[in-house]
């Protein structure tokens, strides 16, 4: 291809500044109410030679172990409701040390920038 092919559409120099829409010849459509009847649901019959006899089985016992003759009582050790551990309620004296060290840092390398 040698050339190159353009097509150029008129354009209106003055378009519609308020176009008027036609009006939706049925702007509310009524639902037109439907009945669905229940229909009986189809069983397949049972062959003749079938006999539907039910069979009910029982729950047996749980078989037990023997208790053996010599029973031994094991005693709980006892729990301490003292003393226990601290989950970060105060915050440690070196870490906020650290961090007014650091902010100090911050604030003198800033001012000498500028």
């Amino acid at each position: 291809v040698t050339g190159v092919q353009t097509c150029a559409l008129p354009i209106s120099p003055d378009p519609d500044p308020d176009p008027t829409p036609t009006p939706d010849p049925d702007p509310t459509p009524t639902p037109t109410p439907r009945t669905i009847e229940d229909e009986p649901v189809p069983l397949a019959e049972l062959p003749d030679d079938v006999v539907d006899d039910t069979v009910t089985i029982e729950d047996e016992e749980v078989p037990l172990a023997e208790l053996p003759d010599d029973l031994i009582t094991i005693e709980d050790e006892e729990v301490p409701l003292k003393g226990n551990p601290f989950t970060g309620d105060s915050l440690p004296f070196a870490a906020m040390a650290a961090a007014a060290i650091s902010f100090c840092g911050i604030l003198a390398f800033g001012r000498r920038k500028k």
